[in-house]
């Protein structure tokens, strides 16, 4: 799990691990397009998965990512 947290500091510059909980598209500025992007690829990495386009779509939150890897068995 800290993979996952610390791909939110890294990419969204969030260092406050309740802001990190919190963080999702639309509410955090940081989170844009490119944000998007890098987080999904990172996490691929991290965790040598590969999320399908239904998946991208879906990753919206830091809730909904964890929900996302806990479907493909990572947590």
């Amino acid at each position: 799990m800290e993979a996952y947290y610390q791909v939110f500091r890294d990419v969204l510059d969030i260092g406050n691990k309740e802001e990190i909980e919190h963080a999702s598209i639309g509410e955090t500025d940081e989170w844009d397009s490119f944000a998007h992007f890098e987080m999904i690829t990172r996490l691929e990495d991290a965790y040598h998965i590969q999320f399908t386009g239904e998946d991208v779509i879906n990753f919206k939150s830091f809730e909904s990512g964890v929900c996302l890897l806990r479907d493909k068995g990572i947590f």
